[in-house]
């Protein structure tokens, strides 16, 4: 089956009922998970759309071209990489003009020019501080986020919030490796009992991230050091419901008396990865799919022909597998380029 021949016999109908279309049979929207009333912390469901999915983190506007960080994905959740210019389309311009514009694809690597951006949330409220084991989740928390600052690509960014009862950005997005780790080592005046003060705003932390990552050009990623406690006015279907606009995966490192279901839920949901009390083994193991989840994404630009901003746009991505030819497309907001 021809790609270019699906997209192309799109044009003999309205662009609003091409894309509805377009999102019916292929599946690009997010499963719909449930009523979170209902079973809050339920795993996703196992039925897949017998399609590839796409999904954008960015789309931007810069220069007469259109620009695009995102992930693709087979029936399984899989992300699929070493996918070449030819596997996508620019499925809006192809709507609009009768013929498909391929786009350049680049592959991110550890030595891309376009790199990944992690933020890691390093939670200090008293709930980290159990009277069975004072120091033990700090302690863990910070060596792991010592190890995520010095194998840290040299190229990437990162950023490091830390939160109790308040949060703080310690450090904006850096590629300084040794920046990052002078950081971690120092103190921080608001944690646990400093200043008399208790509770936790996580998810307002959460929040914030999500919000310093629209703004930077790169593959976004979120890691949380936490025992999931949030006592802020904000809800977990607050935080998906960020994270998801934008897909972000949340990578967690439950620690001290964790709130497993929801660290868990918040990995699965998001494409993320949820461990406990890592070892040395598996705290490599969260760093590698974070590195893995960039390095297998896709840092797309094609030319806009009428240079102007287009409200939102659709990227189509197609993917020979063993069942036949895969196609999943996507659509997304566009913007002005901000950000580095």
């Amino acid at each position: 089956m021809n790609i270019k021949k699906i997209i192309s016999c799109a044009t003999k109908i309205s662009v609003f009922v091409c894309v509805s279309i377009i999102l019916v049979l292929f599946g690009c929207e997010r499963d719909n998970l449930g009523s979170p009333d209902q079973n809050p912390y339920s795993n996703p469901s196992d039925t897949q759309s017998k399609s590839i999915q796409v999904y954008i983190s960015r789309m931007d506007h810069a220069d007469g071209n259109l620009e695009s960080f995102l992930t693709v994905r087979n029936q399984a959740g899989k992300q699929i990489g070493n996918l070449k210019s030819s596997n996508f389309y620019d499925g809006m311009s192809s709507l609009l003009s009768g013929s498909g514009y391929p786009v350049n694809a680049y592959r991110f690597s550890d030595n891309d020019s376009l790199p990944g951006a992690t933020v890691l949330i390093m939670d200090y409220n008293c709930s980290m501080y159990p009277p069975e084991d004072p120091v033990g989740s700090v302690a863990l928390m910070e060596q792991a986020a010592l190890q995520y600052a010095v194998t840290k690509p040299a190229t990437d960014y990162m950023e490091i919030i830390r939160v109790s009862w308040t949060f703080e950005v310690n450090i904006g997005f850096t590629q300084d490796n040794n920046a990052l780790i002078n950081t971690i080592y120092a103190s921080w005046p608001h944690e646990c009992g400093v200043e008399g003060k208790t509770g936790s705003v996580l998810f307002n932390a959460i929040l914030h991230a999500v919000n310093d990552l629209r703004n930077i050009r790169a593959m976004p990623a979120i890691v949380l050091m936490t025992d999931g406690l949030d006592q802020s006015d904000k809800t977990y279907e607050d935080v998906l419901a960020a994270v998801n606009e934008y897909n972000i995966p949340l990578f967690s490192i439950g620690l001290s008396w964790a709130y497993h279901d929801l660290l868990q839920y918040f990995a699965d949901q998001t494409f993320g990865y949820y461990t406990y009390y890592p070892s040395t083994n598996e705290l490599n193991k969260i760093i590698n799919l974070t590195k893995n989840y960039i390095n297998t994404s896709y840092f797309l630009q094609w030319a806009n022909p009428e240079n102007s901003v287009p409200s939102d746009t659709t990227i189509c991505a197609s993917y020979q597998a063993a069942a036949g030819l895969l196609v999943g497309c996507s659509s997304s907001t566009v913007t002005n380029l901000t950000g580095m």
